[in-house]
């Protein structure tokens, strides 16, 4: 849970959980439980948006980490 901000998030996906009383529907049909796991989802499309986004930033640059890499000493 560490890479989801540990003082943030799993709070808030537990506030989520807490709209859960007797296994009601909740939202589209699911239970407030399983609806909260779509923050952490969000969470990890932000971070695969970032990595892909700066990325390309760093190419732009002219820095191209992967071509360093491969090129050994």
């Amino acid at each position: 849970m560490m890479i989801l901000g540990g003082a943030i998030i799993p709070p808030t996906q537990g506030a989520i959980c807490d709209f859960d009383t007797n296994n009601i529907t909740g939202i589209m049909g699911i239970s407030f439980t399983h609806f909260s796991y779509f923050v952490p989802m969000i969470c990890f499309a932000y971070l695969m948006w970032h990595a892909v986004k700066t990325r390309s930033l760093l190419k732009a640059q002219g820095l191209d980490y992967d071509q360093q890499m491969s090129s050994g000493h």
